[in-house]
């Protein structure tokens, strides 16, 4: 039988077998019992070499393999998983645990839960981290003028948030473009993530017709789209020359 050193993987102090069905060597003081390795495992390690190959580990390898072995294991361990999940699916399993998910999305309650609070847990950090590096928080594209997001999903947030899916990106782009990022109303420098928004002139609440209609639509400041709230472009221009003119008063 081949003899077997230990390292520094814990489980739990009630547990009798590994489950590679190694026998636990030793339990440190603390209570915690450690993964065991074959000997020659254990002295390459604790040279500074990798585990499986002997080569240095060096500054880009891990605590056990180097950056080559490492890449190799990572890969192995990726495939194993997905033909593991691709045979659960198949048997209508948890794709996690492996146990009958009781309601057929994939996922048990348990893991779906746990699942839940990891992405919660780690997405505040995520998003952090890409606005820190001018990173877009829905991809790994350079973030665009002052926005969070690169152009492609800064025009898809502003598409969705006006209802204005049966329009292209490229045209209400363009539309910007043609306006050399003035507003409309004011002239007023527009940068996008600060000041940008789309304007219906005519509002789409009196004039649902016009809704989709590229003549229709104008980019402004943001502060003055909402002060033009629902009024046509008539009647918000009839107001704002009823208050300069009251303001000479």
């Amino acid at each position: 039988m081949a003899a077997f050193a230990t390292t520094g993987f814990t489980v739990s102090p009630q547990a009798k077998t590994y489950s590679t069905g190694y026998d636990i060597m030793s339990y440190q003081a603390c209570g915690e019992a450690v993964m065991p390795y074959q000997k020659f495992h254990a002295e390459r390690i604790e040279k500074g070499l990798c585990k499986d190959c002997g080569n240095p580990r060096g500054e880009a390898g891990t605590t056990v393999f180097c950056r080559t072995c490492a890449n190799n294991h990572s890969a192995k361990m990726a495939k194993r998983k997905s033909r593991l999940r691709d045979e659960r699916v198949e048997k209508g399993l948890c794709y996690n645990c492996g146990k009958s998910p009781g309601n057929g999305k994939g996922l048990c309650a348990k893991c779906r839960e746990k699942a839940r609070d990891a992405y919660h847990r780690t997405s505040k950090n995520r998003v952090s981290r890409k606005l820190s590096s001018e990173i877009c928080k829905r991809c790994t594209d350079a973030t665009f003028s002052k926005s969070n997001y690169c152009r492609k999903h800064w025009l898809e947030n502003i598409i969705r948030h006006s209802h204005l899916d049966r329009l292209s990106a490229d045209i209400l782009f363009s539309k910007l473009e043609d306006q050399e990022f003035k507003c409309f109303y004011t002239g007023i420098d527009l940068v996008p993530g600060i000041n940008a928004s789309l304007d219906h002139l005519k509002s789409r609440s009196k004039n649902p017709d016009r809704h989709s209609d590229i003549a229709n639509l104008v980019w402004c400041d943001r502060r003055v789209n909402a002060m033009k709230g629902e009024l046509n472009y008539e009647e918000f221009i009839h107001l704002c020359r009823t208050i300069a003119e009251q303001s000479r008063l």
